[in-house]
């Protein structure tokens, strides 16, 4: 029977991102039941792409890697095993592009397909490029191995895709140094500087942008695009309901459509917090008010139009539309389909 699932808070990593740790200790001839044991997982998991761990297991998971294999720099070792495979449609979307430069959009924009625990931003400067990985729960912060971990499989993966040997300008880390770094230094090739704040920093020159990928291919890239798009929407859906922010502004997105649509300030003093700090929240969490805002009127969109007694100009106003065919518009944007089409195909069924 497959071992029950842990729950401890709503952000999440794809297993499949941490896969490389699992085989990096099953080569050197550990045993990996006790790491599955605490992430409320079972061997079969280890097939299981799309399976999901609890992002607050992570620190407990690397303290246990470490204690089993008595590797000191396990987050290190395993990055250096990274796939593009291990971050899915993500890395499918990577490998359509034609330069570095246009994987930086993709990261920041689909890194929440791959888990929803980081904030991942790229800051552009006049000569470089960072790339910069910060933790959600802002009670928590990432332990050596994991941030070596994710630094490590960055190299790795951006080496790969380059075909180049090519190395990062900095690193900056959160975590205390380790007794001797030498490794470290040796396998970025760069500088490594700890204990600099609360985030991940990977640092590389602004010219890599330009450089050239394995192969891009943009016809299949606007497909994966939009299926990226169509996954991100759902996987926010199924987090609305079980993160206490996203419930709170859909109860009060819902209660307030009739008299239009709530701004992210109304939305922000519902909720006694600043408008700016609301929306950095959410963009913790891979949104924005306003992708919130379209998908609370979608979701109600799809069941009042269904409901025959209702004029279609009333559901409109319902929504907090103040013109019918910004209402149709929007609809035909949701589904496809315009709202009396949605409504006769639903009626028979």
């Amino acid at each position: 029977m497959e071992k029950e699932r842990r729950q401890r808070s709503p952000y999440f990593l794809t297993f499949s991102y941490v896969l490389p740790l699992f085989n990096h200790i099953k080569e050197q001839g550990y045993s990996v039941t006790p790491l599955l044991d605490l992430l409320g997982l079972c061997e079969a998991d280890l097939a299981k792409p799309d399976v999901r761990m609890d992002h607050s297991l992570l620190n407990e998971m690397w303290a246990l890697a470490e204690s089993i294999t008595g590797d000191e720099n396990i987050g290190l070792h395993a990055g250096m095993n990274m796939q593009i495979g291990h971050i899915g449609m993500l890395g499918h979307l990577i490998l359509t592009c034609e330069t570095a430069g246009e994987t930086y959009d993709f990261v920041a924009r689909f890194n929440n397909l791959v888990g929803n625990g980081d904030l991942v931003e790229f800051e552009y400067g006049d000569d470089e490029v960072t790339m910069r990985c910060t933790i959600c729960d802002s009670t928590r912060q990432h332990c050596r191995h994991h941030a070596e971990y994710n630094l490590a499989s960055w190299a790795t993966l951006g080496r790969w895709v380059s075909s180049s040997d090519k190395n990062p300008t900095a690193i900056y880390s959160p975590s205390k140094p380790p007794a001797n770094d030498v490794e470290q230094k040796s396998f970025f090739g760069c500088p490594v500087y700890y204990e600099t704040g609360n985030s991940i920093e990977f640092v590389v020159p602004k010219a890599y942008s330009d450089l050239p990928l394995m192969a891009g291919d943009p016809l299949l890239r606007q497909a994966l695009e939009a299926a990226a798009r169509d996954r991100l929407l759902e996987l926010q859906g199924q987090q609305l309901d079980s993160d206490p922010l996203r419930r709170k502004l859909k109860q009060f997105i819902v209660s307030s459509l009739y008299q239009g649509a709530p701004t992210l300030e109304a939305a922000a003093a519902h909720l006694d917090i600043g408008a700016r700090k609301l929306q950095k929240d959410l963009e913790r969490r891979g949104s924005t008010y306003k992708q919130l805002l379209d998908s609370v009127r979608q979701e109600q969109a799809g069941m009042l139009v269904t409901d025959v007694e209702l004029l279609l100009v009333d559901v409109a106003l319902m929504l907090g539309f103040s013109e019918q065919s910004s209402f149709q518009r929007a609809f035909k944007r949701w589904f496809d389909v315009t709202p009396t089409e949605y409504r006769k195909a639903q009626l028979n069924d």
